[in-house]
């Protein structure tokens, strides 16, 4: 399997030179960080080879992809989260009286609130329930059977809406970007967080086979970058998984495999469907 560095060497020296730092020089190359790459195995950032690229008259494209194969052996796909939505209480201020308000898991059971709160039938609900139970156990999400909770079919915007018409009144499981879509339209909606917050983690990934994975990285690097999360916080109202809100985030599937996960869930939606009526 080629590397950055046999790429590079095996260029230098068909260019004619045996010395790199002659042809760092020659080329207006930082000898430095040419040499740490050759000789170190150390992997530059993408604009780095873009650059070893454009002034020694390589294939950008096979730079990328051996610095993909050497970051991800066996073909691997590269990924990296690059946006988070957090799970709460979604509400309509024109349906609940702020007294009635639960501002923890406990206040849920609240006899103010029976029969005026809905989740929506999806894994996003299963989650928090999981949250739930792993703060407070299984007997504890039980007991909210008897508050009546309506079980929806519409998940995502379709129950966001919901919540916007006064038709859910209030949910345990709403998104914060949702909310905070509708709220800038003048819904009279808003969203908190409560013991555990569930994390949606969103993330980019480009394949280690990429026909083009230099365009790929670019976009990945500007999702990444400053800009890119301005935007996906100022846009489109998600979180930043290196940043804290003041409340503690949860990830359901956090050291689980796949299937564990799987079998996390499937538990979930059992007392998804135990406590809820349609």
């Amino acid at each position: 399997m080629a590397t950055i560095a046999s790429l590079l060497k095996e260029r230098i020296q068909s260019l004619g030179y045996s010395d790199i730092k002659e042809c760092a020089r020659d080329f207006d190359l930082p000898y430095e960080l040419l040499r740490k790459v050759i000789s170190s195995g150390h992997l530059p950032k993408d604009k780095t080879l873009l650059l070893y690229a454009d002034k020694l008259g390589m294939e950008a494209e096979a730079l990328i992809r051996a610095a993909y194969r050497q970051k991800a052996p066996g073909g691997m796909a590269l990924w990296t989260t690059d946006r988070e939505s957090y799970i709460g209480v979604a509400y309509n201020k024109n349906a609940i009286p702020s007294a009635d308000l639960p501002k923890k898991f406990d206040d849920l059971h609240k006899l103010a609130l029976k029969g005026k709160m809905a989740i929506s039938n999806d894994e996003s609900s299963a989650r928090q329930i999981g949250a739930m139970a792993y703060a407070k156990g299984d007997s504890f999400v039980r007991k909210l059977k008897d508050q009546e909770i309506v079980l929806q079919g519409a998940s995502g915007p379709g129950f966001n809406e919901l919540i916007v018409s006064g038709e859910v009144p209030l949910s345990f499981a709403g998104f914060s970007t949702n909310v905070s879509h509708s709220a800038a339209k003048g819904a009279p909606v808003a969203w908190y967080p409560l013991d555990l917050v569930v994390a949606n983690a969103g993330g980019v990934g480009i394949s280690a086979n990429a026909p083009h994975p230099h365009a790929g990285l670019l976009l990945v690097d500007f999702l990444i970058s400053p800009d890119g999360q301005k935007m996906f916080t100022e846009t489109f109202a998600y979180g930043s998984g290196a940043k804290e809100y003041g409340f503690q985030k949860f990830y359901p599937e956090k050291g689980l495999t796949t299937e564990e996960y799987a079998d996390r869930v499937e538990k979930w939606m059992r007392l998804v469907k135990e406590i809820t009526r349609k």
